[in-house]
């Protein structure tokens, strides 16, 4: 199982950039903030170029918090999709010109691990496609539970494009997203017109799953 066999290694990389190699950053950003503290003041040119390691070193520990998010946000499996998705949709207006509306209704709920990190993945890949294609300043994101299934939205006010084009069917991750649902028995359906925005509306059956 290919995208079972993706998200275990997603998952061990997350593990390791969090658990050793952001401690070590953050260790490092320690020593740096003690050693300068040891400079003499007389020495101030060495003192601010140790305050800029030390600052730059936080970044990149910044930076490898937010990659090991990307890969496996722990969120997913502590809080569940609904904190996740609303910590991702917050990061993402924080870091992009992209202001995102995410509402939720029927949540909390427990949900399979699949159908979890099957919807999780497609709201990642469509804010990314947002971010690099569409060129809006807004997104909205709608995530509702019923008893009866997990319905997704994710749409924009940007350029859009045609969703019958070849290029469209086999960019944008399309693929991937299809396949992700085909294994769960889920469906997505792809509103988009050129200048008009983009819809992409999810639904996964929850009928028989525990």
């Amino acid at each position: 199982e290919v995208i079972s066999a993706q998200e275990e290694e997603r998952r061990r990389v997350a593990r390791e950039l969090h658990d050793d190699l952001n401690q070590r950053m953050a260790l490092l950003s320690i020593e740096l903030e003690q050693l300068g503290q040891k400079i003499p003041q007389s020495q101030s040119d060495l003192r601010r170029r140790v305050r800029d390691l030390g600052t730059k070193a936080q970044e990149i520990s910044t930076a490898i918090h937010r990659m090991s998010y990307q890969l496996h946000p722990s969120k997913l499996d502590h809080l569940g999709l609904k904190a996740a998705l609303k910590s991702f949709c917050d990061e993402i207006s924080e870091s992009q010109e992209l202001n995102i509306e995410f509402s939720h209704q029927g949540f909390p709920a427990t949900l399979p691990n699949d159908v979890t990190l099957c919807v999780f993945r497609i709201a990642q890949e469509s804010l990314r496609n947002v971010i690099k294609h569409s060129g809006a300043r807004e997104a909205r994101v709608v995530l509702e539970k019923t008893d009866e299934a997990v319905r997704l939205s994710v749409s924009d006010t940007g350029c859009g494009f045609d969703p019958e084009s070849d290029n469209m069917k086999r960019g944008l991750g399309f693929i991937s997203m299809r396949e992700r649902l085909r294994l769960i028995g889920g469906e997505i359906t792809i509103h988009a017109q050129p200048l008009r925005g983009t819809q992409i509306d999810v639904s996964v059956p929850l009928a028989g799953r525990g």
